[in-house]
C-alpha cells in the first residue's frame, strides 16, 4: 500500500516533530514547521501524535494513491481537490484506490500536511523521521520528495466498503493553536530591564520578508535603534530565538535553524506561537507582543490540553465509526 509523488514541487519533505538531543553535536533538531498541525492531522486518524506525515508548501504536488486510504489535511489549506471537487482540511478521508488529490489555489497558510492511517514506512536517522536535506537523511531519501517517488505505508488500512470518496463526519477546530499576536519572552541581549523590554515591543508592526526559510523568517518593520547589536561570542540558539543582526532587521529561528549564532538574542517566540508565526502571511502585517515565562507557560498548557481533548474526541469517534468492522 502506497503514494506516489506526481508534478512534485520543492519543499515537499517528510517531516516530524524533529530529532532533539544532538544540538550539542552540531545537528540541529529540523521538524515540521507547524507542529501543531501534524499533531493535529495524526489526532484525527487515530495515530500517535508523532507520526510522521508530508510537508508540503504551494504550489504542491499532486499526489496519487494506489490503494484505499484514510487520510487526513491540515495546517496551511491550499484548495485540495479530488475530481475537480474541493476537499476539506482538518477532517478525515477516505481515499479509494487509483485517485489523485490536487491542489488549485493558496487560501490560507504556508505550510500544509497530509497524513495517512497507520503512517508511512521510513527509515528513521538519530531517533527521528524528519528529512535532514543538508546531511541527506531522514525523511524518504535524506531530499525533498520527487516525482515517481513512492512511499509505502506502515500498516494495511482498516477494512471498508466504499467506493468513493468519503467525508467522516468529525473534524478539528483548530483556533485555539493559531492567533493574530505573536507572543515572545526575554532573552540574554534584550535590553537591560524587563520593563523596558515588554515596552519595546508595544504596538510594533512586522511583516515576513519573501527571502525567509525554513532557516529562518527575515521580519521587516520594528524600531530597534536603541539597541545595541554588536556581534556576541557563538552562543546557543534554539527554535523562536529572534536575532538582531548589525543591520537590525531581525530574523526569527525556525525548524531548520542553526545550533549556535553570534547575532544579539533580543527575544524568544513562545512555543505557543510557533504555529501561527510558521503560517502567518508573507504580505500581512503582524503584532509581537512580550509576555512574562509564567503567561508563556500557561498558553502552552492550555494549547496542549485542548489538544488532548482533541486527540481524546478522535478517539472515540474513529472506535464508534469502526466498531462494525
Amino acid at each position: 500500500m502506497s503514494i506516489s509523488i506526481i508534478k512534485s514541487k520543492p519543499g515537499c519533505t517528510i517531516q516530524d516533530e524533529g530529532r532533539f538531543g544532538f544540538q550539542a553535536l552540531g545537528i540541529n533538531p529540523t521538524g515540521a514547521m507547524d507542529i501543531p498541525a501534524l499533531r493535529i492531522a495524526n489526532a484525527l486518524l487515530g495515530n500517535p501524535l508523532t507520526e510522521a506525515a508530508i510537508e508540503f508548501v504551494f504550489p504542491a504536488p499532486d499526489f496519487y494513491f494506489h490503494h484505499n486510504t484514510f487520510i487526513s489535511l491540515s495546517g496551511a489549506d491550499f484548495g485540495a481537490t479530488i475530481n475537480n471537487k474541493i476537499i476539506p482540511i482538518n477532517r478525515p478521508i477516505f481515499i479509494p484506490a487509483e485517485t489523485t488529490i490536487r491542489f488549485t489555489k493558496k487560501i490560507q497558510g504556508n505550510f500544509g500536511y497530509l497524513a495517512v492511517q497507520g503512517g508511512f514506512r521510513l527509515h528513521d536517522w538519530l531517533g527521528s523521521y524528519s528529512t535532514h536535506k543538508k546531511v541527506g537523511a531522514g525523511g524518504l531519501y535524506g531530499d525533498d520528495l520527487k516525482t515517481g517517488d513512492i512511499i509505502s505505508f506502515r500498516n494495511e488500512q482498516k477494512s471498508y466498503v466504499q467506493e468513493n470518496v468519503m467525508i467522516m463526519p468529525w473534524q478539528a477546530n483548530v483556533s485555539d493553536f493559531y492567533t493574530s499576536t505573536i507572543y515572545c519572552t526575554l532573552a540574554p541581549e534584550s535590553i537591560p530591564t524587563k520593563e523596558g523590554s515588554m515596552h519595546w515591543w508595544k504596538d510594533q508592526q512586522f511583516t515576513i520578508l519573501s527571502n525567509s526559510d525554513r532557516m529562518g523568517y527575515r521580519l521587516s518593520g520594528g524600531n530597534f535603534g536603541k539597541i545595541d547589536a554588536a556581534e556576541i561570542t557563538s552562543s546557543a540558539v534554539t527554535r523562536g530565538t529572534i536575532q538582531l543582526p548589525p543591520n537590525k532587521a531581525p530574523i526569527v529561528l525556525m525548524a531548520d535553524h542553526q545550533t549556535t549564532g553570534g547575532y544579539a538574542r533580543i527575544a524568544n517566540i513562545c512555543t505557543s506561537s510557533f504555529a501561527s508565526l510558521a503560517q502567518q502571511s508573507f504580505n500581512k502585517p503582524f503584532t509581537i507582543q512580550m509576555i512574562s515565562v509564567e503567561d508563556a507557560e500557561k498558553k502552552w498548557i492550555e494549547q496542549h490540553h485542548h489538544l488532548q481533548i482533541l486527540q481524546q474526541a478522535c478517539t472515540l469517534r474513529i472506535k464508534e465509526h469502526f466498531h462494525a468492522y
